[in-house]
């Protein structure tokens, strides 16, 4: 009997692990638009801000969803699982699921239609229409757009003296910067503009174009013309940090209406962006250097410099895992085979004037147990232009070991027999969980917003989900780890706080001081 019952006991904690699992979604529950039976989407009208996840499920009958501006919604949402958004046999802007007429019901995916974070909110789009693929538009809905967590821009006005206000300003990555006509009429143009491009992401406003300028000069709008405050509502550029390379250190820009009479500078601040490994395809079709060692942390370059070149993991997986990319070429199957993945079919690749040569940027998020090396070669040259990344395991100790402990019934987080309800950590620290006793699993609250503050080293013995930030299950086992962590870019006063996975009393914060030495 007594067998019995931990039986039962143990397949009630799965499904509640299960259930934890289902409802969230990078890091935070998602908000649940259903597909029903009575064939409507409940709630129809939904609330959304920018950093929100929501899933698009069914749950009763057959559905599929379908966009009236798929272009919008693509610009709004990261999209995480489901279905592909396509414009099948729908006309105009409408991008759907599912083909006109068709659907999926429950089992099908687990119903999930589609999941998806608001990534950005542009101007202009304040909501997005929807409808059934199956229904029609007597099954309709709405998302309504609220302006949210996107950072505060700093503003950077062309005035009615013809004039930037102001004419320098300091950024660093992750700023967003606007340049906005208040007065007058302005364009902006950039004297670098290959500079621009490897700074910053667009989000809104003109693009960057060559027009009748000369050289390297990008500008919003052709030479001797710009808006005035009325047009677009005067916004010129609106513009992410997305990095800062190696040896640009400002940005000269000036009006393309008044000319250098009216220039300005935007100053970069270096930030937690380390200077990339740069891997260089060479014209004597080798990789140079052919081995490079990389650690948690790192940001490495595929480049070619000469000849024609691609790049092929031989263990994609292992790479995916490995590897948080930055920019560059998508890695697919392609032609290849296996678990091979690359940036260009096979035979094929870019020369270093398609796309400033760059195959890949990307930083190495976490070293999974058993990957000690990552094997690569030439798309086009194959094995005989070959390399391998050697990973190095970061074996630090920890500075913080916080235990899962369990003590007649109450749950709790201690560090040195210490309730670590607020554990003050400083940049660089390593921070570990460990079960010490119970049953315990790791999970960061706002994983979105905190993992940029974070270097994962070791992803623990019951593994980590990095999209989610959490343990995918818990432990029992004494001295396990749940995850080993660095503390990384984080200003003074930052909090990070986690849970438990499967205990919701069990809350932690860490709040990053000064380092006093």
């Amino acid at each position: 009997m007594r067998y019995n019952q931990n039986v039962s006991t143990l397949i009630l904690l799965i499904f509640l692990l299960i259930t934890v699992l289902q409802k969230e979604s990078n890091g935070q529950e998602p908000k649940v638009i259903e597909g029903t039976g009575g064939n409507a989407w409940s709630p129809a009208t939904l609330k959304l801000k920018t950093g929100d996840v929501v899933e698009f499920k069914v749950t009763g009958s057959r559905h599929g969803v379908a966009f009236n501006n798929g272009d919008h919604a693509k610009q709004v949402f990261e999209f995480l699982d489901g279905f592909e958004l396509k414009q099948h046999d729908f006309p105009g802007t409408i991008r759907s699921t599912h083909a006109n007429g068709t659907g999926i019901n429950k089992d099908d995916n687990g119903g999930l239609l589609i999941r998806a974070k608001v990534k950005t909110i542009p101007d202009g789009v304040s909501e997005l229409e929807y409808f059934c693929s199956l229904h029609g538009n007597n099954m309709s809905g709405k998302i309504e757009l609220e302006k949210g967590a996107v950072p505060v821009p700093k503003v950077i006005e062309g005035t009615g003296g013809n004039a930037w206000s102001p004419a320098t300003l300091k950024l660093k990555t992750g700023d967003v910067v606007e340049f906005k006509v208040t007065g007058s009429t302005h364009g902006v143009a950039f004297n670098n503009s290959d500079h621009a491009i490897q700074v910053f992401e667009f989000l809104d406003g003109f693009e960057l174009k060559q027009h009748n300028f000369s050289g390297t000069i990008r500008s919003t709008h052709a030479n001797g013309t710009g808006i005035n405050k009325d047009n677009n509502g005067g916004l010129l550029i609106r513009a992410k940090v997305k990095a800062i390379p190696d040896g640009v250190s400002e940005l000269n820009y000036f009006c393309s209406l008044h000319g250098n009479n009216m220039s300005g500078k935007i100053e970069l601040e270096k930030g937690a962006v380390p200077v990339p490994k740069v891997i260089e395809g060479t014209g004597g079709n080798a990789w140079s250097p052919a081995t490079l060692k990389l650690k948690t942390g790192d940001v490495v370059e595929f480049k070619v410099t000469g000849s024609t070149h691609g790049v092929a993991f031989n263990n994609g997986d292992h790479a995916i895992q490995v590897f948080e990319f930055l920019d560059g070429f998508e890695l697919k199957q392609h032609n290849f085979s296996g678990t091979i993945r690359s940036t260009h079919a096979n035979g094929t690749g870019i020369n270093k004037d398609n796309n400033g040569g760059l195959l890949i940027r990307a930083k190495v998020k976490a070293i999974p147990d058993g990957v000690s090396e990552l094997n690569y070669f030439c798309s086009l040259h194959g094995n005989d232009m070959s390399g391998k990344i050697v990973l190095e395991k970061d074996t630090a100790h920890a500075d913080h070991t916080i235990h899962g402990v369990s003590d007649d019934g109450n749950q709790s987080w201690i560090v040195n027999g210490i309730p670590a309800a607020n554990l003050d950590v400083k940049a660089g620290q390593i921070i570990e969980w460990r079960v010490r006793e119970g049953f315990h699993g790791l999970r960061f609250t706002s994983w979105a917003r905190d993992r940029k503050h974070i270097a994962v080293i070791k992803d623990g013995d019951i593994g980590f989900m990095h999209l989610l930030g959490r343990n995918p299950t818990a432990s029992k086992v004494e001295n396990d780890v749940m995850l080993r962590v660095r503390i990384d870019d984080a200003d003074v006063g930052t909090e990070i706080p986690f849970s438990s996975l499967v205990h919701p009393s069990m809350k932690g914060k860490l709040t990053v001081i000064a380092d006093s030495n």
